[in-house]
């Protein structure tokens, strides 16, 4: 008799469905009209911050490579692959600099990749960062994983899975690839930076001797209107995004009428 459910139910182990499209989406304008990405992301205080602590606290600590013996475990500092992961994984950068890379591309795409340069005799010799916005993950059509890497000049070279390229993702939703937290927390990283870039625009510069602060009795300080609000519609300024917004102005005027109600603060000059 013939099972009802097997065409319902199948093994995974060959999956032929590409993989998700995580590293593509989410990525563009926020909702403050900012373009975001990983780079863009970089230049708001509170992003490098939070990728350089995390990304050194981890780097710096110790890796090596321990075997089994009936003593117990001890540093296989013999081990071909000690000298890599713990002093050098290639000629041009320590292995606290290539983890710390690593670890930024974890944090800011969601995924990081290790090239694997190796001998004639299948020997391990180098690992080299990629960076993960060349990357392109797939599937063929065996339902295999396929790496193909664009270099700078525009060259594509395919890589085989763990041969060629060591790919570690971030959290997912297909085990595959990663999804980026700056993507996915576009509109707040966006609204960042449209504030750090508003705020100086638009806040005073205070030079020395200049009166930074009131304090005091302000019911002596008394407000007039010089001119009436107006507001202006800025269609064309977001017109990419679909948004419209408006600009409002208020001229007012202002008078102390017992100035020892009030002390002034001025910036130190020294």
């Amino acid at each position: 008799m013939m099972n009802p459910f097997a065409k319902l139910f199948r093994a995974r182990d060959k999956p032929r469905d590409a993989v998700s499209d995580a590293p593509s989406i989410f990525f563009g304008t926020s909702g403050a009209g900012k373009s975001v990405t990983p780079t863009s992301a970089m230049r708001l205080s509170a992003v490098y911050a939070c990728v350089r602590v995390i990304a050194e606290t981890i780097a710096s600590l110790p890796l090596n490579v321990y075997e089994i013996t009936p003593d117990g475990s001890r540093k296989a500092t013999d081990h071909p692959l000690y000298r890599l992961l713990h002093d050098e994984p290639n000629g041009e950068m320590t292995s606290f600099v290539w983890r710390e890379t690593m670890l930024t591309h974890l944090l800011l795409w969601g995924n990081s990749y290790t090239q694997v340069i190796r001998s004639g005799r299948n020997g391990i010799l180098a690992l080299y960062p990629l960076l993960p916005d060349k990357m392109d993950v797939d599937r063929d059509s065996a339902g295999n994983l396929t790496y193909e890497y664009t270099a700078t000049g525009g060259q594509t070279y395919s890589l085989t899975p763990v041969y060629d390229v060591l790919h570690i993702p971030g959290l997912g939703f297909d085990g595959v690839l990663g999804y980026s937290p700056i993507a996915f927390e576009k509109n707040a990283v966006g609204l960042g930076l449209a504030t750090e870039e508003y705020t100086s625009v638009y806040m005073p510069q205070m030079a020395k001797g200049k009166k930074a602060m009131l304090f005091g009795d302000m019911s002596y300080y008394w407000i007039a209107d010089r001119q009436g609000r107006s507001f202006k519609r800025l269609n064309e300024l977001f017109a990419a995004t679909g948004q419209v917004g408006f600009l409002a102005s208020e001229r007012v005027d202002g008078k102390l009428i017992l100035p020892e109600a009030i002390k002034v603060l001025a910036m130190k000059n020294s």
